[in-house]
C-alpha cells in the first residue's frame, strides 16, 4: 500500500505534458519495493528482473475511488466521465456504452447512481483537502486491488 500517494494541481502542470512525468525521483521506487511481495505472488519472476527505469502516468481518483459519469449540473448539455481510478482502458467499453446512451437520453444499462458527478457536493478540485481525499482512494485501493 501506497503511504501516501502523489497529487499534482492540475493549474501547475506544464503546457508540453508529454514532457512530465510524475514518477520522477528515488520515492517513487520504494513504493515498488513495498509491494514486491504482493505482486510477486501473480508474477514471481519480479524478484529477479532488473529495473533501468519505469513509467506511470497521472491517474484520475475521486474520494470514493468510483467513476465520475454523467451530467454536471452546474453546466447545460456538459457530461462527464472520469475518475477512472486506473481502469480506464478495461472499462473503456462499458463507460462508453453508458455515456453515448446518456447523450441520446437512451435508459442507462446500469445504475449510474453511485457515479453521479454530484455526488460530492461542491467542492473545490483544486483544495489540498480535496486532493488528499483523493490521494487517500488512490493509495488505498491500490492495497485492496492486489489483496483480492
Amino acid at each position: 500500500q501506497e503511504p501516501q500517494s502523489v497529487t499534482f494541481d492540475a493549474r501547475e502542470l506544464p503546457g508540453n505534458i508529454n514532457s512530465f512525468s510524475p514518477t520522477k525521483g528515488e520515492e517513487h521506487w520504494d513504493v515498488i519495493a513495498g509491494a514486491m511481495e504482493e505482486i510477486a505472488a501473480f508474477f514471481p519472476e519480479i524478484k529477479t528482473a532488473e529495473f533501468a527505469s519505469y513509467i506511470s502516468g497521472l491517474s484520475t481518483y475521486t474520494p470514493d475511488g468510483n467513476l465520475v459519469l454523467g451530467a454536471v449540473p452546474e453546466a447545460d448539455n456538459f457530461f462527464t466521465a472520469t475518475g477512472c481510478c486506473g481502469h480506464g482502458i478495461a472499462m473503456s467499453a462499458g463507460i462508453g456504452t453508458a455515456m453515448s446512451g446518456l447523450l441520446r437520453g437512451d435508459t442507462a444499462p446500469a445504475d449510474l447512481e453511485p457515479y453521479d458527478p454530484s455526488r460530492f457536493g461542491k467542492i473545490n478540485p483544486f483544495s489540498p483537502e480535496f486532493r488528499d481525499r483523493c490521494a487517500k482512494a488512490r493509495a488505498s485501493k491500490s492495497h485492496s486491488s492486489l489483496a483480492s
